[in-house]
């Protein structure tokens, strides 16, 4: 596979704006498949305690050369962060949730807001295949084995791993819980909850130390189809009016890190998406005016737009759910089921959520992954690498590590 360096050379002044102050790395691009990954050749590095911190760390190595023996040694120090490249996935549920200022604040480019929910379907089966063998594994070592086995550890002041005692790893694959059901609410005004299985992911997100970043400076890049230049996306909003429910696209995903709870000691991985690449955006009815705000007299063969019907009942349903206090609402389209089946537990993920955040803006500080060879796994049905040049990309959302 080709290998590609980084360089900060020839940069569009655009991407300069949202990557400034971004280390530059090297990517290499493998033919390593989601059905041959390899658990034995997966581990965490630790991290020094800090006594003030809601999260203990625990950053993610996966060691590819197999020309190395895959000892734990081995893995915490030739072991490269692992990213994963899909390959097309339909968005037909999910997408980001819908501005409540509860949960949210008043601005709707809130940064709380910037993650979006990838259901588990046909088309993204390869990743849910691929995530499922990375929770097994989480889920033999630390919930049965009671991690004894020191998969997930910290460091103490001579810099030894010491193993986490007993802690709780909660699935990245996660499936939707039914509804609560409202005061006065007949069982039969409300369609059967049917639960489906969902993995959250992070926009991706620049920290620049003393600065509020509790809105702006998203660095996940997004392109349209074959184009080689990406959007100008640094607000949520801004990413919205290109990517969500309803179109189709390719990710580039980084199992960043695992926090651990200090105080209720539960693990969970913390997913970033680095690049989206859509290559089948939705086509919802607007009004003219919208309609023509692309170049029509582009020669350039257009990213191909997909019928989206969206009838009353949608839309009523959608309304219903913006009434529900606590409700993390999407985008358009029948998504009733996601958001009322997770009333229940809004306030509990979202506090921990906001925990996750302000602690992720203090590792980057402190992360020890910089200036290392990235590792992207591709999935089972080989497919050309989109938008990343072959002597020069940019590293913004490709290779950094969060």
């Amino acid at each position: 596979m080709p290998k590609s360096q980084v360089s900060q050379s020839n940069v569009p002044s655009k991407v300069q704006q949202q990557s400034a102050g971004l280390e530059q790395d090297e990517v290499e691009l493998t033919d390593v498949k989601t059905e041959k990954f390899m658990p034995k050749r997966f581990h965490f590095s630790s991290t020094p305690v800090v006594k003030d911190d809601t999260h203990q760390t625990c950053f993610p190595k996966y060691l590819k050369d197999m020309n190395i023996e895959s000892t734990v040694q081995n893995i915490k120090t030739k072991g490269r962060p692992l990213v994963i490249m899909t390959d097309d996935i339909e968005m037909d549920k999910g997408g980001f949730p819908q501005h409540n200022v509860k949960f949210h604040g008043p601005s709707n480019n809130s940064n709380k807001r910037a993650n979006f929910d990838i259901p588990r379907n046909k088309s993204s089966e390869h990743l849910f295949t691929f995530i499922e063998a990375v929770d097994k594994l989480l889920n033999d070592e630390v919930n049965k084995k009671e991690n004894k086995n020191g998969l997930l550890s910290w460091q103490d002041k001579s810099k030894k791993d010491c193993p986490i005692e007993k802690p709780s790893y909660i699935n990245t694959i996660q499936t939707t819980k039914p509804p609560k059901k409202k005061l006065g609410e007949e069982a039969s005004e409300k369609k059967e909850f049917v639960p489906w299985q969902k993995i959250n992911v992070k926009l991706n997100k620049q920290y620049v130390k003393g600065k509020d970043s509790s809105e702006g400076g998203l660095s996940t890049l997004i392109y349209y189809g074959e184009n080689e230049e990406p959007e100008e996306t640094p607000n949520i909003t801004d990413v919205e009016k290109h990517f969500g429910y309803g179109c189709t696209a390719k990710f580039i995903i980084s199992f960043t890190r695992v926090h651990i709870d200090k105080n209720e000691n539960t693990a969970r991985f913390s997913l970033k998406c680095l690049q989206i690449n859509v290559t089948k955006k939705p086509n919802f009815k607007k009004a003219t005016s919208i309609q023509l705000n692309r170049n029509m007299f582009s020669k350039k063969k257009p990213v191909v737009e997909v019928e989206v019907e969206v009838n009353q009942e949608d839309k009523d349903d959608e309304e219903d759910e913006g009434e529900d206090e606590g409700e993390d609402n999407h985008d358009e389209g029948d998504k009733e089921e996601e958001d009322e089946g997770e009333e229940d537990n809004q306030d509990k993920d979202k506090k921990e959520t906001q925990k996750e955040e302000t602690q992720e803006e203090e590792d980057e500080e402190e992360e020890e992954e910089t200036q290392e060879e990235v590792v992207v796994v591709v999935p089972p049905k080989k497919t050309p690498v989109k938008n990343v040049p072959k002597k020069e990309v940019q590293k913004k959302t490709v290779v950094k590590k969060t």
